[in-house]
């Protein structure tokens, strides 16, 4: 396992640990976030988004994360 993804495995647990909620799914690959889930409101998005942004080392964040009220429709 290369330095890189014991790095990116760590910091994949951390947010996590956090973030605690089964909606979400966090990967972590070479400093890059990939958020996707399903939030209830745009507040809880911008919580797991602000949070994700604020952890060490993420150099970029992709966000799939989608409002629950606009897969309904």
């Amino acid at each position: 396992m290369s330095t890189t993804h014991k790095a990116d495995t760590i910091i994949t647990k951390e947010i996590d640990k956090n973030i605690k909620s089964v909606n979400f799914n966090v990967d972590v690959v070479n400093g890059i976030a990939y958020l996707s889930g399903v939030a209830r409101t745009q507040k809880e998005i911008n919580l797991v988004l602000a949070y994700t942004k604020e952890t060490s080392y993420i150099n970029q964040l992709v966000n799939y994360i989608q409002l629950s009220e606009t897969l309904s429709q």
